[in-house]
Formats: C-alpha cells, sequence, structure tokens
C-alpha cells in the first residue's frame, strides 16, 4: 500500500493521523521532489524508519538518501521519543544528523523546537516516520506535511505493536483513499 492520499476523501475523525503520502521506506522518497515542492527541513524519526528496532546497523541506502537530500539543500533533524539516549547520540553522529528529544510525539513541541533551531516553517517541513500516532499525528499537530513509511522490521516495542492494532484498521480505510504512486 504506498501513494499519495487524497486527505479530503478520509472521514474528519481520522485526518489528524493521515499522512500526505504512504511509501514503503525512505528510497522511494525523491529528494529533488521534496526540494522543488518548497521543502527545506526533514524531520525523521530513527527506530523502523532509519535502522529496524533497537538496531545500530545503519543500512547503507540510507547514507545514499541523506547525501541526494543533503545535495539538494535540505537539512536533516532526527525527532526522537526514545528512552536510551545514548544510542540515539550514537546514530547521530554516524548519520551526520543532529536531533531532539523532549516531551513525546505526537505532542508539538519537539516539531516546533526542530522549526525553530533551523529556522523553517511549517510548510518547509516534512516529517517521515512509521508511526500514525506519534510521528504523522504530532506533524499534522504542528502543520507540518507527514510521509508514512512502512516500518522496517515486525520488532517493535510493546506499546508500538499495540497501536500497530489501530493503524491495521486505518490503514485499510486510508488505502481505499490512495490516488497514485508516489513521485
Amino acid at each position: 500500500m504506498t501513494g499519495n492520499l487524497d486527505r479530503k476523501r478520509v472521514w474528519r475523525l481520522l485526518r489528524g493521523v493521515s499522512p500526505l503520502r504512504i511509501v514503503a521506506d525512505i528510497r522511494a522518497i525523491d529528494p529533488t521532489a521534496l526540494a522543488a515542492a518548497g521543502k527545506k527541513l526533514v524531520l525523521l524519526d530513527v527506530d523502523n524508519t532509519l535502522v529496524p528496532w533497537r538496531k545500530e546497523e545503519i543500512p547503507v541506502w540510507v547514507f545514499d538518501w541523506l547525501a541526494q537530500g543533503r545535495a539538494e539543500g535540505l537539512s536533516f533533524c532526527i525527532l526522537s521519543n526514545t528512552r536510551h539516549p545514548e544510542r540515539l547520540g550514537r546514530l547521530s553522529e554516524r548519520l551526520g544528523v543532529p536531533f531532539l528529544r523532549g516531551r513525546f510525539k505526537p505532542n508539538p513541541a519537539m516539531y516546533h523546537m526542530a522549526l525553530t533551531k533551523f529556522g523553517a516553517s511549517p510548510a518547509e517541513a516534512v516529517m517521515v516516520g512509521d508511526q500514525l500516532f506519534t510521528d504523522v499525528l504530532g506533524a499534522n499537530r504542528s502543520g507540518i506535511d507527514a510521509i508514512w513509511v512502512h516500518p522496517m522490521t515486525k520488532k517493535d516495542f510493546i506499546g508500538t505493536k499495540l497501536s500497530r492494532l489501530g493503524e491495521r484498521l486505518i490503514s485499510r480505510h486510508l488505502r481505499r483513499r490512495l490516488t497514485e504512486p508516489p513521485e
């Protein structure tokens, strides 16, 4: 299930957790298209978006995608709910991407901190993450576009596993509102 989402056709109740696009992974997101759309800042989740949950092995294609984005003039920032800041620091350093931790997503505070830090408006930012109830909802609450990626693995924090049940129900509705494959 990938494509652009016609959010006008999404039930009002679900619009807060509705991304603009659904993609398999970050490789399906074209940094050139993001820059052409006026995006300057890409906010990123870590677990199951950039690396498998609780792992530190970063796929080569993540580095390649970040390099493409930097070549287009994009800035990147990790927003994370992790309870393991040391691991987050190591990943941030290896990726060359700064991170912010704060009140848990979907609280908009972390999103607003990132906008301030990078001097970007909500319209100039996009959030990329694997969870509707944290990444996408937080972005939408902050006026930031969101791209929902499929999780890299089925392994997750127990709380996330519970929210995945709700995501499965919602994704059935969203799937019927897809308009076209992403650019």
